[in-house]
């Protein structure tokens, strides 16, 4: 039996969630050949219903990001919301909540830094709107460092690049060689290794 459609704002929202969870999984398993038509299939909605809130698969692959970007930037908010003392310190817990997600969002990990969007000659609202703004929180505060004397640079553009570069780097190789033995066992524990990049990543800073 097919689904009645969404009417209330609360209705549209967890109907809109159902589809971007849907969207989410079928990417990351088979994004080069699932359809619209597949995925409200699987949704029990029409297809002409599922374009109401998605105009197209690459609108999707956006809508899908932008939820997360979304989720993560607000965890990054609020842990910069919440922090007193040194910016080395808030920069250290920021690198331990990114370690954090990419493990226990995994699959929201891969959708939003491994996965590329489907191709189209059409730009929709969700593309035309996605914004990212995890980088511009890392440049701003690096700068406060700069402005407190706790980081000696003259380039905080290129110095937030490099840091995320080399957390995004130690995840990806993680994930691609979790089950690799002759990768794993020297790391031991990756919780511990992840203390070890990070302590490596902001020595030079440390006084």
């Amino acid at each position: 039996m097919k689904q009645t459609r969404a009417r209330s704002p609360e209705m549209k929202e967890k109907q809109l969630e159902r589809i971007l969870n849907a969207g989410r999984e079928l990417f990351l398993s088979n994004s080069e050949t699932f359809s619209m038509r597949q995925l409200a299939r699987q949704l029990e909605m029409s297809q002409g219903n599922l374009y109401n809130y998605v105009s197209s698969k690459r609108e999707l692959w956006f809508a899908v990001v932008d939820r997360d970007f979304n989720d993560f930037e607000n965890g990054m908010k609020s842990t910069i919301d919440s922090h007193t003392g040194p910016v080395l310190a808030l920069l250290d817990k920021l690198a331990e909540d990114y370690f954090t997600f990419a493990m226990e969002d995994t699959q929201r990990y891969r959708m939003m830094f491994s996965s590329p969007p489907h191709a189209s000659s059409s730009t929709g609202p969700y593309e035309t709107a996605h914004e990212p703004d995890s980088l511009s929180f890392l440049i701003e505060l690096i700068e406060t460092a700069i402005e407190k004397k706790e980081i000696v640079e003259t380039e905080p553009g290129k110095l937030a690049f490099y840091f995320w570069s080399v957390l995004h780097g130690v995840v990806l190789n993680y994930l691609e060689n979790c089950e690799n033995e002759a990768i794993t066992i020297p790391l031991g524990d990756f919780r511990d290794f992840q203390k070890y990049v990070r302590n490596k990543l902001l020595a030079p800073y440390r006084k």
